[in-house]
């Protein structure tokens, strides 16, 4: 389809992110507003991860023109960074490994 856009936002909503929490959500809001003014058809989605295991799809894939606000309750920080999480499984595969 020509003028056709899939938005596709991965957001981190560790406990590192406690910080920038306010900044981050008012981001996300600001990004949507600006994109229902852009010409031409998009969905849009937002993934939020955290802890492993505990990715989880918030705004499924929705036309942009009827995505409502992100709240509060959309974004919720806390857990830890799956991409720690992950270095640390694979250290440990690689130690394992390692010691055959």
């Amino acid at each position: 389809m020509k003028d056709y856009c899939r938005i596709v936002l991965i957001a981190d909503a560790s406990t590192s992110m406690k910080k920038v929490y306010k900044e981050a959500l008012e981001g996300m809001r600001q990004f949507i507003k600006e994109q229902k003014e852009v010409d031409g058809a998009a969905t849009f989605e937002l993934v939020i991860f955290s802890s492993h295991g505990t990715t989880r799809v918030t705004v499924p894939a929705t036309d942009i023109q009827q995505v409502a606000e992100i709240t509060e309750q959309d974004y919720v920080v806390g857990g830890l960074t799956a991409l720690v999480e992950a270095v640390g499984l694979t250290i440990d595969l690689t130690i394992t490994h390692n010691s055959k």
